[in-house]
Order: structure tokens, then C-alpha cells, then sequence
């Protein structure tokens, strides 16, 4: 059952989420016009500054070996990608898929690797509440 507001009496006809007629279409549509140079000029700087706090985190040493290879080398991958003109987003099915691996790690990082990690801590008597 679907439920189609319209002023009128006459049904609209369906249409999909990004259909041309669509508000949201026209917001999330890619710009026909070159970016400005200082629309480049935030996006660069935007880019570093992620990559900076990056590695910043990266240095503390606190992250997991993984991800402290995993993170620059994304940062690295996005910001090339956009500096090619390609989209820098992942596309939906990626990112659902990506979803669906994290919910599906998620318990097994909560029951074993924090707790490995919090047990090797310097005072876990005081981080592991009983």
C-alpha cells in the first residue's frame, strides 16, 4: 500500500527517489559547471586536513596495526580519486556491503579484541569493571 500526498484528487504517478521532477535530484546532482578556485582551494585543504589528522592518529600508536595501515592508504585513495575527477564516494552497494561486514564484526570485536586490549592496558584492575 503506498500513500501518495498530492493537492489534487487525481493520483500522482510514481516516481523514483532520484527522478528528474524530484526536489531531492535536483540538490544531489553533480554540477555541470568547473568548481571555483576557491571551492578547489576548501577541497584541497579539506583533504589535507584529513590527512593530517590522520596520520596524527596514526602516530600515537594506539590504533591496531590494521588500521593503522588501512587509514592513511583510504585518505591517500580518496584524495587521488578526486583529484582525477572521479567521485570520491564510495557507490551504495559498496557501502552497504561495508555496513553489513562492520555489523557483522562489531560482536566479535566488542567481546574479544577490546577485551584484549584492555586486559594488555598498564592498569586493567581499574578499566575492567566487575
Amino acid at each position: 500500500m503506498t500513500v501518495i500526498l498530492t493537492p489534487s484528487l487525481v493520483p500522482a504517478e510514481p516516481g523514483g527517489c532520484y527522478d528528474k521532477k524530484s526536489a531531492m535530484a535536483a540538490i544531489f546532482s553533480a554540477p555541470s559547471a568547473p568548481a571555483l578556485p576557491a571551492e578547489r582551494f576548501f577541497r584541497t585543504s579539506l583533504s589535507l586536513l584529513m590527512f593530517t589528522s590522520t596520520l596524527t592518529l596514526v602516530s600515537t600508536g594506539k590504533l591496531d596495526i590494521v588500521t593503522s595501515f588501512a587509514a592513511p592508504l583510504i585518505v591517500v585513495y580518496k584524495g587521488f580519486r578526486w583529484w582525477h575527477g572521479r567521485p570520491a564516494e564510495l557507490s551504495h552497494r559498496t557501502a552497504t556491503w561495508c555496513v553489513i561486514a562492520y555489523l557483522a564484526f562489531f560482536p566479535v570485536d566488542t567481546l574479544f579484541l577490546s577485551r584484549l586490549a584492555v586486559g594488555n592496558s598498564s592498569r586493567p584492575e581499574k578499566s575492567v569493571t566487575r
